[in-house]
């Protein structure tokens, strides 16, 4: 068995990349059969809406048919006018009807009940980062820490203090880049949780011990209060369990692997000893046999 380096997350990082353009249209008008395009039509025209961070000169054709539509001065979103536009903003796509579309497609916001598909037009969906890192803007991330962590792996902890290291800045850079603040609600220097006895709500240690009544982990305990929402993330060295697995989602940061240490005799082993060695896992009536089948 592995001990795993495990961050237990109940949300989805956004992360950053760099826009690039396309030279090519390699992709149909209408989408790919396996999820056309819808058609601009009166009732489906009227579905607009302007939210937060979007500019009010929408065409009113945007989404409809695959195209370029965040690319351009009158796309909906600010940041796509600016001069390092993100790459969703000159990615294909087009809104789509999801009860006859196969493809991964997602909830739009601009156009009320309509859904967007990238990948119809043959391009990933990296406009659903944005939405991530938008929905955590003003918010409070709950991190529990344990202290197992191990220093040189990505955490250095004291008791009941922020750790730091790789990936305590890994939710530095996420509140950083969207705004939303990190609260420390508990950091486990023990292993027993008794001696914990108000880390974690009533409801979640009621669940832990419905599922485990004999056990004084601190780390189960930490999967389920994630796996239930009261806590966004709980970052130590977990050893990833059926039962865990089930309960909340894992991002492996390492892998830490586990020796069997034998007893080792010493003595000296003769050239001959040396030869036979590596028959010894079968008798020699054994070997005789499938020496037998071979010829």
């Amino acid at each position: 068995m592995h001990r795993l380096g495990l961050l237990v997350v109940t949300i989805k990082i956004a992360s950053l990349r760099v826009a690039t353009t396309s030279t090519t249209d390699d992709f149909s008008l209408a989408g790919n059969p396996l999820c056309p395009c819808l058609n601009l039509t009166g009732s489906l025209r009227n579905r607009s809406i302007t939210p937060p961070g979007t500019s009010p000169e929408m065409s009113e054709g945007y989404g409809f048919g695959c195209g370029y539509h965040d690319n351009s001065t009158a796309a909906p979103f600010r940041e796509c006018a600016s001069s390092s536009p993100p790459d969703w903003c000159v990615g294909a796509w087009c809104y789509v009807d999801r009860e006859h579309c196969t493809l991964l497609h997602r909830q739009g916001g601009v156009r009320v009940g309509l859904d967007y598909s990238y990948a119809t037009c043959g391009f990933l969906d990296t406009f659903h980062e944005r939405n991530t890192a938008t929905a955590l803007q003003g918010t409070t991330l709950k991190i529990t820490q344990m202290m197992n962590g191990y220093g040189w792996m990505g955490s250095y902890c004291t008791e009941q203090t922020r750790c730091s290291g790789p990936i305590n800045d890994i939710f530095d850079a996420v509140a950083k880049d969207t705004g939303a603040a990190i609260d420390v609600t508990w950091t486990f220097v023990g292993r027993n949780i008794t001696e914990y006895p108000n880390a974690y709500p009533l409801e979640v240690m009621a669940e832990f011990r419905r599922r485990m009544p004999s056990s004084t982990s601190i780390f189960h305990p930490c999967v389920i209060a994630t796996g239930m929402g009261y806590v966004d993330a709980c970052i130590g060295a977990f050893y990833l369990s059926y039962e865990r697995f089930h309960t909340a989602n894992f991002v492996k940061l390492w892998n830490d692997p586990t020796y069997l240490i034998t007893t080792y005799d010493n003595k000296k082993v003769s050239r001959w000893e040396q030869m036979v060695v590596a028959f010894k896992p079968f008798k020699p009536g054994t070997w005789a046999v499938l020496g037998g089948l071979v010829v």
